[in-house]
């Protein structure tokens, strides 16, 4: 069974009785309910993005978020974003990870000055 709420202040994450993943939150009327579950996602609906800092120096979209291609690189060279501050669809903890090992290979390539490569294969540097 799916169960969504996305009007809920989340208390507690951890460990059911029977071995499944519990959370404890409060729903908009302020009463605490305990959900267990094979698994939980959170999902931080209207946050926006943490960008200002960067004033105006690699391209946002209209949202505020950073716009990169494939390959994490933004509109400055040798700058790279990932994660949820990131211009895309999904926003999930796992999707960040991949994106910042993403981000990572290709910014120790451009530190080393190797060439980042678009094409699939492997790599000649």
């Amino acid at each position: 069974m799916t169960q969504t709420d996305l009007t809920c202040d989340v208390h507690i994450i951890g460990g059911g009785p029977a071995g499944y993943t519990a959370a404890i939150y409060t729903d908009r009327g302020g009463a605490e309910r305990v959900i267990e579950a094979g698994g939980i996602f959170m999902y931080l609906r209207g946050n926006a993005p943490a960008t200002e800092f960067l004033m105006g120096a690699v391209e946002l979209d209209d949202e505020g978020y950073i716009i990169t291609d494939e390959l994490m690189q933004t509109s400055h060279p040798g700058v790279f974003a990932a994660g949820d501050v990131r211009s895309k669809q999904v926003r999930q903890q796992c999707v960040a990870a991949g994106e910042g090992a993403v981000a990572a290979l290709c910014a120790e390539r451009h530190v080393r000055g190797g060439e980042i490569r678009r094409d699939r294969g492997p790599a000649t540097n």
